[in-house]
């Protein structure tokens, strides 16, 4: 699950550092940001970390707990081997399974934080040259179960749309999704198959069974299936084989 930055501003903020609160399957693992706006982006995540909560998420009833001592050893053996710039340093209790929102900046390809789905509230921000490099960074990694943009330029939406690959793309919010139930929830590839929500769930876990009942009057008509085949016969029988195919739109 990814979040692309380009130009946006709190909206963006806000939704990454309420989606560091949950571990599931939708929160973002990453940021990709343009490298003059990385610091910028830092310290507005700093400000509304400081706002949301003001004596720190340690102690707080609104920030969960690891759901396992094996996953919060993950994490911050993760963390420990991070070659990123920590902007934002969450305090441990092992004793507990808890661990604060920490943001790490500068992450580069390969770094110990992109090594696997985070599912913890660790955020590490990769700077990018261009929007083209970002497509490429995702393009280069499994297919996300959803692609988080934040733009107003509807340019930059379509061409998200039209060069990535993901379950589903949302654009200048997180979560959201989820509460559309007209729309399935998917991913495709590595993060799933099939569909869910409603409809498209019911959809999913039904087989479509065909089944056909040739009437004995059509054999006349299918003659033309047993040899010897005439030069009319093949040329009908593999018409398909040689249908052209159109060239792409895209």
């Amino acid at each position: 699950m990814i979040s692309i930055l380009p130009q946006r501003g709190s909206c963006g903020v806000n939704a990454t550092m309420r989606d560091r609160r949950v571990d599931i399957c939708v929160a973002p693992d990453y940021v990709l940001v343009h490298k003059d706006k990385q610091n910028e982006l830092v310290k507005a995540l700093q400000k509304h970390y400081k706002s949301f909560f003001p004596k720190g998420a340690l102690d707080s009833p609104l920030f969960g707990s690891i759901v396992s001592d094996l996953h919060h050893k993950r994490l911050t053996s993760l963390l420990s081997r991070t070659k990123g710039e920590v902007v934002l340093q969450g305090r441990s209790d092992a004793a507990r399974r808890r661990l604060e929102p920490t943001i790490v900046k500068d992450v580069a390809d390969g770094d110990s934080l992109l090594e696997e789905e985070l599912f913890g509230p660790i955020l590490p921000i990769v700077p990018v040259d261009s929007l083209k490099q970002a497509i490429n960074f995702v393009n280069a990694r499994s297919h996300p179960l959803v692609l988080y943009a934040f733009s107003d330029n509807e340019s930059v939406k379509q061409q998200l749309v039209s060069e990535t690959q993901s379950g589903g793309i949302v654009f200048n919010d997180t979560f959201q999704q989820l509460s559309v139930n007209e729309l399935p929830f998917a991913g495709v590839g590595e993060s799933g198959y099939g569909n869910q929500f409603m409809k498209y769930t019911y959809d999913t876990f039904t087989q479509l069974r065909s089944s056909i009942d040739m009437p004995k009057e059509a054999e006349p008509h299918l003659a033309i299936r047993y040899p010897p085949h005439s030069e009319e016969a093949v040329k009908a029988l593999t018409a398909a084989v040689y249908m052209p195919i159109p060239p792409s739109r895209l």
